[in-house]
């Protein structure tokens, strides 16, 4: 149901936190075009509209006859006056229901972003490709190693990722030369000092004093 809101209500408000027994009439209303400039049942009319917000909690129902019975007004109530000044406004309800369920939808529109993004965050940190990728390995190579490992039944997770970076570190090389050297040579893992050992072994076939 449509209503009338009273414009800057808390300027005349006294208890915020439930309906004031009474109100503040500040002497700024006396020079104000609400007062000045309309006649005197305008101005009847916004005391009773004060006093009625009181009530209502700025909530008038935007009824003339309930406006005029409660406010002892002895004819039926023009507001033309008080809506031109800015005194007060008047609330469509079912605009206000549009702009609710506007705002919810928008609500519920944010909550799936916020959720899409919290699943691809998990994902981030669970998904072994991207991990992989975001460790600067080749989407070729995080390929092979996957393969590899789903051939050997050998499960790849964030932290079978991790003690494989920290062997590469060890070794001197990066996540993906240990990466692709664990394919090659058939290693379901992969450990600094085999890697060390093999270049050993290379280096000493190749020695001519060897």
């Amino acid at each position: 149901m449509p209503h009338y809101q009273i414009k800057k209500w808390e300027e005349f408000q006294h208890y915020r936190s439930r309906r004031p027994p009474w109100i503040k009439l500040y002497r700024d209303m006396l020079t104000s075009d609400t007062w000045v400039m309309g006649s005197d049942s305008d101005r009847v009319l916004a005391i009773a509209m004060l006093i009625l917000a009181s009530i209502t909690e700025n909530m008038i129902p935007a009824d003339p006859t309930y406006i005029q019975r409660v406010g002892c007004l002895h004819k039926p109530p023009n507001f033309d006056h008080l809506l031109s000044t800015g005194f007060i406004e008047l609330i469509d309800a079912s605009k206000l229901l549009a702009c609710s369920e506007n705002i919810h939808t928008s609500m519920l529109g944010l909550e799936d972003d916020l959720n899409l993004k919290r699943r691809e965050e998990k994902e981030k940190k669970t998904d072994p490709l991207k991990i992989l990728l975001s460790e600067g390995v080749s989407e070729q190579t995080a390929h092979d190693f996957l393969v590899h490992r789903r051939a050997k039944g050998a499960p790849v997770t964030p932290t079978v990722i991790k003690t494989f970076k920290a062997e590469a570190e060890k070794a001197k090389i990066t996540l993906e030369t240990a990466l692709q050297e664990c394919c090659a040579r058939g290693w379901q893992g992969f450990k600094a000092a085999w890697h060390d050992r093999d270049k050993d072994k290379t280096k000493a076939e190749w020695n001519p004093r060897g």
